[in-house]
């Protein structure tokens, strides 16, 4: 470890540079392209929802609805494209939940840090381990 400038032993971090065969760039990219299109989605869906819900005037009677994360991905099972797999598309809705869940806490000591609102046109196609089909894992 290497000593930082207060004294202390920083950590020293080693990256990994995987270059990726020329043949799989296009599909990686329309997996990134289908997994922003679904974010996208899912960010307009919870926005459009609580705007909806809320109503323009301060209605005593109209109650906000706040969508969850479960209730998003039953909306949201698969992607408009039909590439990602369903645990794929359950990972981009909890990206979305983290996301509004840390921009939460920031605000409680930030009164600038906003929520996420932008769309996306590319998101990282992440992946969600599947449960195993036995019930064991080993």
């Amino acid at each position: 470890m290497a000593i930082g400038k207060r004294g202390r032993a920083a950590r020293t971090y080693s990256v990994r540079k995987l270059t990726l065969p020329s043949i799989l760039k296009p599909r990686l990219d329309e997996l990134s392209a289908a997994s922003g299109a679904l974010y996208s989605q899912v960010l307009t869906t919870f926005w459009r929802t609580l705007r909806r819900s809320a109503g323009k005037r301060k209605d005593h009677r109209r109650q906000a609805v706040f969508l969850s994360s479960g209730t998003l991905q039953k909306l949201f099972p698969k992607d408009p494209a039909g590439l990602l797999h369903s645990h794929s598309c359950d990972a981009v809705v909890d990206a979305f939940i983290a996301s509004m869940d840390s921009a939460r806490t920031r605000k409680k000591t930030d009164p600038k840090a906003r929520f996420p609102r932008r769309r996306k046109r590319f998101f990282k196609a992440p992946s969600k381990a599947a449960p195993s089909a036995c019930g064991t894992d080993s």
